[in-house]
């Protein structure tokens, strides 16, 4: 995929949701990913986050735009509210103090030193 492409996750509000609800919605969303063309049309399904005490679940994809994500999730079925733009951060690796790493990290934020 082009380093253009975002995260964005679409928030599905679903009364009732279980499991097993959320891995048939996933499935599906991954089904709608691929018909559009996966990486080469410009979109990942990345998977789902399910809060069931608040009956919500989060769809995550990186994409090129809000868009083909809004198509994919209309594709599978998501009963989504909306389509949300997102950073996503990832943890940075543990480093001794003034070592760097050999190879540039795909993070989104410089990592620190970690005290030992």
């Amino acid at each position: 995929m082009a380093d253009a492409s975002k995260t964005y996750v679409v928030e599905c509000y679903m009364p009732g949701v279980d499991d097993a609800r959320v891995r048939e919605a996933a499935d599906r969303a991954a089904v709608a990913v691929r018909s559009l063309g996966g990486l080469e049309g410009g979109i990942e399904y990345l998977g789902a986050l399910l809060m069931a005490v608040d009956e919500v679940v989060l769809h995550a994809f990186h994409a090129r735009d809000a868009e083909i994500v809004s198509r994919a999730a209309i594709a599978a079925g998501l009963p989504f509210e909306r389509v949300i733009e997102s950073v996503e951060v990832l943890p940075a690796p543990l480093i001794k103090p003034g070592a760097r790493p050999s190879t540039p990290l795909p993070y989104l934020l410089e990592p620190k030193e970690v005290p030992s």
